[in-house]
């Protein structure tokens, strides 16, 4: 198995990754998914971090705030690419 290979493997097993899949495969055919999303308006505790807006908007996928399920992939991803020497 290449490095590649392996990569894809570590990131189909991400329980993040396997979310965002199923929100987005199931949007694209119109089938419910198991996942309950909703938006919540307006900084909350909890959820909000460093550098929102009072008037923040958060998305939130089984009231998780779904930039969460997004960072994890960015992270490994990163990895990925700082470790191939890639650039910008």
């Amino acid at each position: 198995m290449t490095e590649g290979e392996r990569f894809l493997m570590e990131i189909y097993d991400l329980s993040e990754f396997k979310v965002i899949q199923n929100l987005c495969n199931k949007g694209k055919h119109f089938i419910e998914t198991p996942h309950e999303t909703s938006k919540a308006s307006g900084l909350r505790v909890g959820i909000g971090k460093v550098g929102d807006s009072l008037n923040q908007n958060y998305f939130l996928i089984n009231g998780k705030d779904s930039r969460d399920y997004f960072i994890a992939l960015f992270h490994k991803y990163d990895e990925w690419f700082s470790n191939h020497d890639y650039q910008d």
